[in-house]
């Protein structure tokens, strides 16, 4: 690495945490607002005093009790699904970097092997595996829209059933660029 390169190095790390803190507090700002409440309007004809008055004082109890419980869950949830959204972001390029490096090393074994004469690698069988696997439309071709559609699925894997996705995957993709 040269000189200049080593020097930048440092000056890209502060401009990724204060991009990271910048995001982090304008995010936040804007998830933990106070919720608004809105009361339903009552349309039907009043029927008695005695189910108005009722009416009334179940308002009355929902107002006292519900916003308190509402907004702890909302604060909850969206650190909740952040968090398993950056742990899993992270683990997922932790995970796709170890096996880049894994691929990349059997290749060049698989190669040294080759060159010396010790084994015969069938490059077409490997390549239509490969085609096989990613290949969604059935093409014959892996192209962008393949793999996107994989990705697809991958997300839908992840977030099968759980009420915080938009926090999910935003501590996601935060996850896949810090790791």
């Amino acid at each position: 690495m040269s000189p200049k390169v080593a020097a930048h190095q440092p000056a890209l790390d502060v401009v990724k945490m204060v991009t990271l803190v910048t995001t982090g507090s304008v995010a936040g700002s804007l998830l933990f607002k106070e919720p608004v409440q809105c009361q339903a309007i009552v349309t039907q004809p009043q029927a008695s005093d005695a189910s108005t008055e009722a009416m009334k004082a179940a308002l009355r109890h929902r107002e006292k009790v519900q916003p308190e419980q509402q907004e702890t869950s909302k604060k909850g949830e969206v650190a909740f699904g952040m968090v398993l959204g950056l742990g899993t972001g992270y683990l997922v390029k932790k995970m796709m970097k170890m096996a880049l490096l894994m691929l990349g090393t059997a290749f060049l074994f698989l190669q040294y092997m080759a060159y010396n004469g010790y084994i015969t690698i069938h490059w077409h069988r490997l390549e239509g595996r490969y085609t096989r696997s990613f290949d969604v439309d059935r093409d014959g071709r892996v192209t962008q829209k393949d793999l996107h559609s994989k990705w697809r699925i991958f997300m839908n894997l992840l977030t099968h059933k759980i009420p915080f996705k938009a926090t999910f995957l935003t501590g996601f993709y935060l996850g896949i660029r810090m790791g």
